[in-house]
């Protein structure tokens, strides 16, 4: 893997190790789901090729006042697992089943009482 140039053991891992990673990984999903990323569906979100050469959506998000990352949203093939893991990692708590919300919301307020 020439993405990710540091041997085991000969440094400490570093953010831009996990960097290196996560471009790689987006690299390697796209270039398998290359055909259902570039569909005629998806020709609306001006989609191209990064300076990495990672699939990005180039659309009216770039004209906000959000972070690079965000303005520039990596496109993954939809109903993949990676995808589904991805978003599930995003969103987080925000998604939850309302049963585990108000579960979490007993737990915090019994711990202030």
């Amino acid at each position: 893997m020439p993405e990710l140039t540091n041997q085991e053991g000969i440094e400490p891992l570093k953010a831009s190790n996990l960097q290196q990673a996560r471009k790689f990984i987006w690299k390697l999903h796209q270039t398998q789901f290359k055909k259902a990323i570039l569909t005629s569906s998806n020709n609306k979100l001006n989609i191209k090729k990064d300076c990495d050469g990672i699939y990005r959506c180039y659309g009216r998000l770039g004209k906000g006042l959000l972070s690079k990352e965000a303005q520039l949203p990596v496109i993954l093939a939809p109903d993949t697992d990676f995808a589904k893991l991805v978003i599930r990692k995003a969103h987080g708590d925000y998604h939850c089943p309302v049963s585990r919300t108000i579960a979490k919301f007993d737990s915090s307020s019994r711990s202030h009482d």
